[in-house]
């Protein structure tokens, strides 16, 4: 199966399956996380739940649609149901993610003296919030001028510390924005 991936996913529609858990289908949808949400009864007039909601676990159901009486399932398709179907809805709560920073790599004291590391760090935060080819091309020629006198393993060691932070804060940023974005959708949908 091919999803595009998204934090929160849900699939629904008419299978024409009851996802019983023998069911290819259900062995697919388990695959990408997918799990059928609770019933409450029959969605097709054969006595059969056909038509489904599945989600991730990053969506929990909180509130499920109840399902036609055996009365109301009588005749159908019919005037007033022109569909052999029933309707399926949910809501559904928003779990938060869980989610956490990617590993910064550690310095130990022996390998980087703590004022090398406290002058790498600010020349680093120098060139943050600059942008442009030129910004980036003299920040690029400064770390070069620091670097170059340092040992090729100390000099490693810096910048596999400057990449591991960047690559933290540009992370951050992400969740930040996707969180954000869940929060947007929620207050406006």
């Amino acid at each position: 199966m091919s999803l595009a991936r998204s934090t929160y996913q849900v699939i629904c529609g008419d299978f024409n399956t009851n996802l019983s858990s023998d069911e290819p289908l259900t062995e697919l949808l388990s695959q990408d996380g997918l799990f059928r949400t609770p019933t409450k009864g029959f969605t097709h007039s054969h006595q059969r739940a056909l038509d489904h909601l599945c989600s991730n676990d990053a969506l929990v159901p909180r509130c499920v649609l109840r399902a036609a009486t055996g009365e109301e399932l009588r005749g159908l398709p019919k005037k007033e149901c022109p569909s052999d179907h029933l309707p399926v809805a949910a809501t559904f709560e928003v779990v938060v993610v869980k989610w956490q920073c990617p590993e910064l790599l550690p310095l130990g004291q022996s390998l980087v003296p703590t004022e090398l590391l406290a002058e790498w760090s600010a020349l680093v935060a120098f060139g943050l919030g600059k942008s442009g080819k030129k910004a980036r091309r003299e920040q690029k020629q400064l770390e070069e001028s620091f670097l170059s006198p340092i040992s090729p393993d100390l000099r490693h060691q810096l910048q596999r510390w400057r990449d591991t932070r960047r690559n933290a804060a540009v992370a951050i940023c992400q969740h930040a924005v996707q969180q954000a974005l869940v929060s947007l959708r929620a207050i406006f949908s």
